[in-house]
């Protein structure tokens, strides 16, 4: 027993190591390294530590998303938000597509509040965000999480549909599309979150007349979990 717990207090140890070894040389490369044997198939994705190395979101290898899973296997196509040390999953992040290594259009980062209450998580897609999450932390758990992606999307929806515009696809009906440099959400302090993004359903710029461009401004409370401020505009 006590060899089990010193073995696995050495992964742990040699994987803070290897973590502030990368933060020091400016690397920030994925890593499997102390992951428990059932998750050895997954990357921490580094841009996504906690500033204090205890919480990341991991990620799986290709094999599991480009092939199919047996009938009545598990799907193990996730992505989790995850505690290391000890390692525990805290949640599976609610998207469809989640983000795995090699991803066509693909991408993912974390930007942690500066007492690390708080995350936001962003998984790319090919114009901007397609999610964007915010994990708020409690002694060590989740404490609640928000699609706030999908809020910010909610905003907009009375104005698209006033345009009576078409959609960008079968899928969506808009998309946000990120100006360079600037996160659609990001940590005004602790407990807030400011919110500048764009929204089209032509993101090419193509000259339609039923194309549709929104623009918000808004500020979301964390503590009360709802947004304390909004300005909704169009443009051309």
């Amino acid at each position: 027993m006590w060899r089990t717990i010193f073995a696995g207090a050495l992964v742990f140890s040699g994987l803070t190591t290897t973590l502030f070894a990368q933060e020091e040389s400016n690397e920030s490369e994925d890593i499997s390294a102390g992951l428990p044997k059932e998750y050895a198939d997954y990357l921490i994705a580094a841009n996504t530590l906690s500033p204090n190395k205890k919480f990341a979101v991991i990620y799986p290898l290709t094999d599991l998303c480009v092939e199919e899973p047996k009938k009545g296997s598990e799907n193990r196509c996730q992505d989790y938000l995850v505690a290391l040390q000890p390692f525990q999953v805290l949640t599976k992040l609610d998207t469809k597509w989640p983000q795995f290594k090699n991803k066509n259009h693909g991408g993912m980062s974390a930007t942690w509040s500066k007492n690390g209450s708080a995350v936001l998580v962003t998984l790319d897609s090919k114009w901007g965000p397609g999610d964007i999450f915010l994990y708020e932390i409690r002694d060590g758990k989740l404490g609640r999480s928000t699609n706030l992606l999908e809020k910010v999307h909610d905003l907009l929806v009375p104005d698209y549909k006033k345009a009576k515009a078409g959609r960008y696809n079968d899928y969506f009906d808009f998309i946000f599309d990120t100006e360079e440099g600037i996160p659609v959400c990001e940590f005004a302090d602790s407990t807030h979150v400011r919110i500048r993004g764009t929204a089209t359903t032509d993101p090419k710029g193509m000259p339609d007349e039923k194309a549709w461009n929104g623009k918000v401004e808004a500020t979301w409370d964390i503590p009360s979990a709802k947004f304390i401020a909004q300005k909704i505009t169009r443009h051309r």
